[in-house]
């Protein structure tokens, strides 16, 4: 940073990887620039963990409460959702899957948003922004499971409540 320039190769990193062409490097993610104002780079990775503990948190509560109107039933899956085990574990063994699980409930929610809303282009453009944000936070398997569950997520939006109710009908 002293020469102008980020660092194009990473040292360091299982003896040395190409920076920028690192999939798995949360680069561009919103909080990887703690780094640049944080007085360690400890405190930084501290930071950056409990900002997207609380995006994870807060993304869920506000899902949950697209459900279910209970903010009770919404807090209790907020807070099951931060401290998944899933959530946890990475943060000690691989950082970069935590990071990109945080938008997960936020692109549910404005993907849902966009299927009811009259507004729906601004809630899908919302959606791809979030989506945007789970891939450069150094996720990409990460992503590709969420496409999986985003898609059949969509199709019980489109299709509507008790699909599988009506389809077990219609195959009788």
């Amino acid at each position: 940073l002293e020469r102008g320039s980020l660092h194009e190769w990473a040292g360091l990193v299982s003896g040395g990887v190409p920076f920028f062409a690192y999939a798995e490097f949360p680069l561009f993610d919103i909080t990887f620039w703690t780094l640049m104002i944080a007085p360690t780079t400890v405190a930084a990775a501290h930071a950056s963990f409990f900002i997207h503990l609380l995006l994870a948190g807060i993304g869920m509560f506000f899902l949950m409460g697209e459900f279910s109107k209970d903010k009770r039933a919404s807090l209790v899956s907020a807070l099951v959702f931060m401290y998944s085990g899933f959530f946890i574990s990475h943060v000690s063994s691989n950082i970069s899957y935590a990071y990109p699980f945080a938008y997960i409930p936020w692109a549910f929610l404005f993907a849902g948003k966009a299927v009811k809303s009259k507004d729906w282009a601004f809630y899908s453009a919302l959606t791809g922004i979030l989506l945007a944000f789970q891939i450069l936070s150094g996720g990409s398997l990460i992503f590709l499971l969420t496409m999986l569950s985003f898609g059949f997520f969509l199709l019980v939006q489109v299709i509507g409540r008790n699909f599988v109710g009506r389809a077990v009908k219609a195959a009788l």
